[in-house]
């Protein structure tokens, strides 16, 4: 990697700033704000769907698939909620 760097004369490799295109800034966050919110409304719906299912396979016996259902929900509506804190933290 020296090598690359010394052969383009550089001393380090560039890291610009990340800037949204003009015009498109105010777009994308819309963007991001509903698709956010959408997979906020389909975490609350799916787990409203596996207390349901709970409900049901606790009658039958077999109340452990429904649990899982509800901690994959849970862990689903976390990482929407705090995606993109996650992404800065991740790549800072």
């Amino acid at each position: 990697m020296n090598r690359v760097l010394a052969a383009l004369h550089m001393d380090a490799v560039p890291n610009p700033p990340s800037v949204a295109p003009p015009g498109l800034g105010d777009k994308i966050l819309l963007l991001l704000g509903a698709i956010k919110w959408g997979a906020m409304v389909g975490g609350v719906a799916a787990l409203i769907i596996a207390g349901v299912m709970l409900g049901f396979q606790r009658r039958r016996g077999e109340a452990s698939e429904g649990a899982v259902h509800i901690l994959q929900a849970l862990i689903g509506v976390g990482v929407a909620a705090t995606a993109a804190a996650l992404v800065g933290w991740i790549w800072g």
